[in-house]
């Protein structure tokens, strides 16, 4: 029998991270309802009931900031080796409701290079938040088991105080809330400010 390796050539980083006991520390459900009930568009169309997106220059979440910052320069610098001279710049941050009966459409962020997302509650009921690949296969065998080489998704479940940190372009939704509680968290954009490709290229640029 010939020896073979079989790599993984293409891989999607996703960075999780718990930090026990911040959401109670913090009183995060009062801040998120507390945010929410100040935004007269939170309920728009019937959706889940979202803040305005400047959470990061509140006092309250101070320490949740310099968490997801602190997450977004390991997986920059460590993860996908970045030059360290970025600037790492939230650019929007915002409280999510997910009441029972609500889902999250499948997305992306734009014009970002990374997202996230931190729960401040958990149950078992609660739907995960499921990661879709950007490639897509004309035809699908019968699989006996799925694994990194042939799933079309990945889910993570929503666990109270996970910090999850992904690229922006990485398309993700959350099915129906089927519990009776709400789902409350968290989402942020992160921008890393600096030159794109070096001072030499004719595609350089600083953003």
């Amino acid at each position: 029998m010939f020896q073979f390796e079989a790599k993984h050539i293409f891989s999607v980083p996703i960075l999780s991270v718990s930090l026990d006991g911040l959401s109670d520390k913090i009183k995060l459900e009062s801040i998120i309802r507390d945010e929410i009930k100040i935004n007269p568009n939170a309920d728009t169309l019937n959706k889940v009931l979202q803040s305005y997106p400047n959470l990061q220059h509140k006092k309250s979440v101070s320490s949740l900031v310099r968490h997801i910052r602190e997450g977004v320069e390991v997986i920059a610098n460590q993860v996908y080796q970045y030059d360290s001279s970025y600037e790492i710049d939230i650019t929007a941050m915002w409280a999510n409701i997910q009441q029972p009966g609500k889902r999250f459409n499948r997305h992306s962020h734009h014009n970002n290079i990374f997202s996230g997302v931190f729960y401040a509650n958990s149950d078992d009921e609660f739907p995960h938040i499921e990661f879709f690949t950007p490639v897509q296969s004309q035809l699908q065998p019968t699989l006996k088991e799925c694994n990194i080489f042939n799933s079309d998704t990945w889910r993570e479940p929503c666990e109270k105080d996970r910090l999850l940190i992904f690229p922006s372009w990485l398309k993700h939704e959350v099915d129906i809330n089927n519990s009776d509680k709400d789902r409350l968290s968290i989402s942020f954009n992160v921008m890393l400010r600096g030159r794109y490709d070096g001072i030499e290229s004719l595609q350089s640029t600083v953003i």
